[in-house]
């Protein structure tokens, strides 16, 4: 009985069978602890966004992170009061200067890049509504756009930290 056993364990298509069973088990287990990082932005650098200006509408992108992973991107439309793209621009620009936010780069009457100093891993994009076509907004964000009044002082502000 035994020899029988043992001779049923050593067929080359069994032990395969067993081996290929035991990985699969393996991987399966070890990979249900595992889950995608998932980068969002922290409400606390909303919040600060959001006092720059009215804030007339927001909705959430998710994304593929460089190096793996799902990156949560808030974007906001926010009425800064400026007189036109360049001054609503500036506007945005120094109040959130004076909220520890620097400037990586920038695009007179199109963009402006920030990164903060305060919160590690924290960036800002500020676009004119002109710079952008309507087709790269939500339905959502659409709407909002098509019912505004004064065009020249919104500004798109995406918000993502990594």
């Amino acid at each position: 009985m035994l020899l029988m056993e043992t001779r049923y364990l050593c067929e080359p298509s069994r032990a395969f069978r067993v081996i290929a069973l035991a990985i699969s088990a393996c991987i399966l287990v070890a990979g249900c602890g595992l889950s995608p990082r998932i980068s969002q932005v922290d409400q606390a650098i909303l919040a600060d966004v959001r006092s720059i200006g009215k804030v007339l509408g927001e909705d959430i992108v998710e994304g593929f992170a460089y190096g793996g992973g799902v990156e949560i991107t808030n974007e906001l439309i926010i009425d800064v009061g400026g007189v036109d793209s360049q001054d609503s621009l500036n506007r945005a620009s120094d109040l959130l200067a004076k909220r520890d936010w620097v400037i990586l780069s920038q695009r007179p009457n199109r963009w402006v890049m920030l990164k903060s100093t305060t919160w590690e891993g924290a960036h800002i994009n500020i676009n004119a509504l002109d710079s952008l076509s309507a087709k790269e907004f939500s339905d959502k964000l659409r709407k909002v756009i098509v019912g505004a009044n004064d065009r020249d002082s919104i500004l798109i502000v995406n918000v993502y930290q990594t």
